[in-house]
């Protein structure tokens, strides 16, 4: 059995596994798996197909890790799925046009002070995301996983099942 997939991917660092790939159950509506979907700790799982198209636009900002879903390991022990690891943490929240609430001392997590707490209007400040940028996640809101034109178009042609964009400001 690979390693059991219970970290969050989302502080923008390489992740270096030892051993057999990570496994992950995920929910298969009718059976089948979707192209993209979430782990209930929002770890982004990837048809290998929709993994190497984004890879392929942005291969600096993911790192691709094979991932056993269980109940669809073949025979060979090769896994067609992928866990999307962001590489990218840009701090671009525009807190003047976002409506959040963030960490205070007194809330019973300390460590999380100066982070956002609940981001209910995600507007981004578009000059400070890189132009190379295509995938990444917000600074102090690391739940978003945000994504370019670019990388948007590439998984909508291949006719991704199971991925959902929103425009953010």
């Amino acid at each position: 059995m690979g390693a059991q997939l219970g970290l969050a991917f989302d502080s923008g660092a390489k992740f270096s596994p030892e051993g057999p790939p990570l496994s992950v159950g995920i929910a298969a509506p009718g059976g089948l798996p979707l192209d993209f979907t979430l782990t209930t700790l929002g770890v982004p799982i990837l048809f290998n197909g929709v993994a190497h198209r984004i890879a392929a636009v942005a291969p600096l900002d993911v790192q691709l890790l094979p991932v056993w879903v269980d109940g669809l390991r073949t025979s060979s022990g090769r896994t067609d799925f992928a866990v999307l690891n962001a590489l990218r943490v840009v701090s671009c929240l525009d807190e003047r046009r976002s409506e959040y609430l963030p960490w205070r001392e007194n809330d019973h997590r300390r460590d999380l002070v100066g982070e956002y707490r609940q981001v209910t209007r995600l507007v981004l400040n578009r000059s400070r995301i890189p132009d190379d940028a295509h995938v990444f996640r917000v600074e102090g809101w690391r739940i978003a996983l945000i994504v370019s034109e670019l990388v948007k178009r590439a998984i909508e042609r291949f006719g991704c099942r199971g991925a959902r964009f929103e425009e953010v400001a």
